[in-house]
């Protein structure tokens, strides 16, 4: 029998300590140097948060971060740290979290954050049923115990919670209840150490530093400017110009990424993403395709070459997966190799399936180029042509692309749905939260539906000893890999570009990071 009463915060910390990704800390001011007077962090990013209220998934966390705290925080290798809360446990049965907050963090108008605050965030999340919610989906509520502490029961043991704070930022409960979420939209607020000045849709967000010192955080750079530059090359043309300082996150071609490393910039490269195509389920199932035979699904992952992609379309800076997983994630299996490239293999299979000549499928291959690079789609479509099957590929933009994904607005789900993935808490579940036989809304738009992966997968998110976590989440990986409800590529790179002048860039993970401690030299 398990024994839960003595996991507290050392024991959850410890459970979140997958191997490291690629080095991600930019250069530190040697002493000669001098820091600018004028702290102005001037961003650029190929897109903005619909809002600046984060109930639902953002583009990219450290948007967020300069107004709001989190409940929780991740560090290098994942591991949880404290952010809002500045404790934690678990329940002697494992079935609730109790959260203790972090006193002396105050609002704009000088009231303290409390747990009332925590409870009303995570009801909102509950009530509204946002796709934040899919985070903390054994959280059935929160109540509050006193001033400082909150209880968050769970319908099952789940040891994720804590590491899923880092993405539950806490708004006032007492003013937004006053105001109203609209108004509350049209101008927001939050506990961290910026205020917002300037906002405008899909062109610029402008951060200001409070007055008032922040209770844990001391940022550096007095301003924060993002500006939205959906094309690369204007990035590019903005940092050589000198009008923007940093670029993070940013889906720059090889080509680009190899001139601006030439032009003295700065490029921080982790392997942060998982490429793939997703054989869907809800697709092969309603429509009976040949992708139902796993043997089909084996041979199309032996027809593709991934060596020869990652080569010719990425160079040094991804290299070929065997596996849905990223380097640094618990679920990542370090001896699991690239699937093999073995064309002959990939035609007997078609055979004994009972496709000797191959096959051809109506709706297609349906990407679009911020999930996945479109010569490495249309690289895929020959090597599948090579072994007779044919597939139409069909580009969209990202929200057709979504209707696809789902099922939504009479449109069918793929054949193939290229995407990616990264590790968003140490546990990839955030995976989990799309995929599975219980995901989806019904089988019938399932992206996949493996009964064993979900119940291996399931159980480790019950178990409090890291080692044997880390087991059962491998176990998963394999049942995973055997399955090939993918087609495994590459696992490749999120790019971070910065000026010469930058210094104190620090990303502990690819996801999570703030920039505090980033600030300009002379």
């Amino acid at each position: 029998m398990r024994t839960f009463g003595s996991l507290m915060l050392v024991v959850v910390v410890a459970a979140c300590a997958p191997q490291p990704p690629a080095a991600m800390t930019g250069s530190s001011a040697t002493p000669a140097e001098q820091r600018a007077e004028q702290q102005q962090l001037r961003i650029g990013t190929q897109g903005l948060a619909a809002d600046i209220v984060p109930r639902d998934t953002a583009i990219a966390w450290y948007q967020y971060w300069a107004m709001y705290d989190s409940l929780t925080r991740l560090g290098k290798d994942y591991q949880v740290e404290p952010s809002i809360a500045e404790r934690w446990e678990l329940a002697p049965d494992g079935r609730a979290w109790t959260f203790t907050i972090r006193r002396g963090v105050t609002w704009p108008d000088g009231s303290p954050v409390t747990a009332e605050d925590v409870k009303f965030t995570i009801d909102t999340l509950i009530e509204r049923n946002t796709s934040l919610r899919s985070r903390i989906p054994a959280v059935t509520s929160a109540e509050v115990i006193d001033e400082y502490r909150v209880r968050l029961p769970t319908s099952r043991v789940d040891v994720s919670v804590p590491n899923n704070g880092a993405v539950l930022w806490i708004f006032q409960k007492r003013v937004i209840e006053q105001i109203g979420w609209d108004a509350f939209t049209a101008k927001p607020f939050g506990s961290g150490p910026y205020e917002l000045v300037e906002y405008r849709t899909a062109d610029v967000m402008r951060y200001r530093k409070k007055a008032t010192p922040h209770a844990f955080r001391q940022p550096i750079a007095d301003e924060l400017v993002i500006r939205s530059i959906p094309e690369p090359s204007q990035l590019m043309a903005g940092l050589r110009t000198g009008e923007l300082d940093l670029v993070p996150q940013a889906n720059f071609a090889i080509e680009q990424v190899e001139q601006l490393k030439s032009g003295g910039f700065e490029v921080v490269a982790p392997l942060a993403t998982s490429t793939y195509l997703v054989m869907m389920y809800g697709a092969y199932t309603t429509r009976a395709t040949p992708l139902r035979d796993k043997r089909v699904r084996h041979a199309i992952n032996y027809a593709v070459d991934r060596e020869s992609i990652a080569r010719q379309f990425y160079r040094a800076y991804a290299k070929p997966a065997g596996q849905q997983a990223v380097p640094g994630s618990l679920y990542f299996d370090p001896g699991a190799p690239p699937w093999p490239y073995d064309v002959a293999k990939a035609k007997q299979l078609l055979a004994e399936a009972g496709y000797p000549n191959g096959f051809r499928l109506q709706v297609g291959i349906v990407f679009t180029p911020s999930r996945a690079p479109a010569d490495v789609v249309l690289a895929v479509q020959q090597y599948l042509q090579n072994v007779g099957i044919e597939t139409p590929v069909n580009q969209t933009e990202v929200g057709i692309w979504t209707d696809h994904a789902f099922g939504r607005n009479n449109l069918p789900q793929p054949d193939f749905l290229a995407t990616f993935s990264v590790e968003s808490d140490g546990f990839y579940t955030n995976w989990r939260a799309v995929a599975g036989c219980d995901r989806g809304g019904s089988q019938e738009k399932a992206w996949t539906c493996n009964a064993e992966w979900d119940r291996t997968f399931d159980s480790a998110l019950t178990e409090p000893n890291p080692q044997q976590r880390a087991q059962i989440l491998r176990e998963a990986n394999r049942i995973f890999r055997e399955d090939a409800p993918v087609v495994f590529l590459v696992n490749g790179p999120q790019f971070f570009v910065s000026s010469a002048k930058v210094r104190g860039l620090d990303i502990p993970t690819p996801q999570f990071y703030n920039l505090d401690s980033v600030y300009k030299v002379k």
